[in-house]
């Protein structure tokens, strides 16, 4: 028999159950699998009360140690592969299967032995919507919040779509054009960061799916979009840092520069011109505080801005546009 397990979290637990419902039939739909699939579940792990008399003998019978999270559905699960009554695990993704390693031990040990599959049916689900989630490491093992994840399954069932689920860990992201196809216009993450945490290579990485016409959003921050400069009048803010001696002799020409592009390009109105050297950011605090969506920040370079993804969030969450003259411009919406 094929069975589906689901386990969700908090607020989002409705949502995410379809969503991870709905992933699995699809899959099922795909492979040819005709019989309907019976669905074991749980919710939040958060049951430390004492078992009755019933669940204690279940835990004995799959062999569970005391003092293990009461979950029900999981162990109703156990309890069927031991009657024999289960022979493949449909999941969107393996780390719903346990809570901790003494879950992890009973689960492998009775796969094992009574060759049971376990199927990750997430990064195979048919979808044009592709939910990228980028898992750490903390002592060795891989960590992934299913929080985080049922967080982003609960914003696709509000934009109605059954996502397909790519797990990388961290440094792999670009692996994750292996698993865009011809349907795919929409690729879902966490925040910018899970992409990557330095400028050059998330914008490489947006650069990449704005060229495959793929929308990427951001649940936390919104979505990053390519601007021209157009030819509407504009009040725009200049802003140079000087990062090495080399950049500090030649940075009245960097400005210079951004100027005669400024004059001749557009129609734009420069307000303000914000200097710092390499051992100060005071004009950068007073740039900052001068952003809104009626301006736009004009650098030669986004590398001038900071180095980290988040910092030109941080500056466009402002509402500003922000103009380079060597990436071009960006905006968040």
């Amino acid at each position: 028999m094929v069975v589906g397990y689901i386990r969700v979290y908090g607020d989002n637990s409705g949502k995410a159950e379809k969503v991870q419902k709905e992933m699995i039939q699809r899959y099922a739909e795909k492979k040819g699998i005709k019989e309907k699939i019976p669905f074991f579940m749980d919710s939040s792990i958060t049951n430390k009360r004492k078992r009755n008399m019933a669940e204690r003998k279940r835990a004995y019978r799959i062999k569970l140690p005391e003092g293990v999270s009461i979950m029900p559905g999981w162990e109703t699960l156990m309890e069927k592969i031991i009657d024999g009554e289960v022979e493949e695990i449909l999941v969107d993704c393996k780390i719903r299967l346990f809570n901790g390693k003494e879950q992890y031990k009973v689960l492998q040990n009775l796969c094992e032995t009574y060759g049971v599959t376990i199927v990750e049916v997430g990064n195979d689900v048919p979808s044009d919507t592709i939910v990228y989630y980028q898992s750490t490491h903390k002592n060795k093992r891989t960590s992934i919040p299913l929080k985080d994840i049922d967080s982003i399954y609960s914003r696709c069932h509000q934009f109605r779509v059954v996502p397909r689920l790519v797990l990388l860990e961290e440094g792999k992201m670009h692996y994750l054009f292996d698993y865009v196809d011809t349907n795919t216009n929409l690729i879902l993450v966490k925040n910018f960061q899970h992409i990557y945490r330095k400028v050059y290579p998330t914008l490489s990485m947006l650069e990449t799916a704005w060229n495959k016409s793929i929308r990427v959003i951001s649940l936390e921050e919104g979505e990053i979009i390519p601007v021209d400069i157009g030819h509407e009048k504009n009040n725009a803010i200049v802003y140079d840092k000087a990062r090495s001696m080399h950049e500090a002799c030649s940075q009245q020409l960097t400005l210079d520069v951004i100027q005669t592009f400024i004059s001749i390009k557009t129609k734009w109105d420069v307000q303000e011109i914000y200097i710092d050297d390499r051992n100060s950011n005071s004009a950068y605090s007073l740039m900052k505080k001068s952003l809104n969506d009626n301006v736009i920040l004009v650098v030669d370079t986004l590398g001038k801005l900071g180095t980290d993804i988040s910092m030109i969030v941080n500056l466009l969450s402002t509402g500003a546009t922000i103009y380079s003259l060597k990436e071009g411009g960006l905006s968040l919406v």
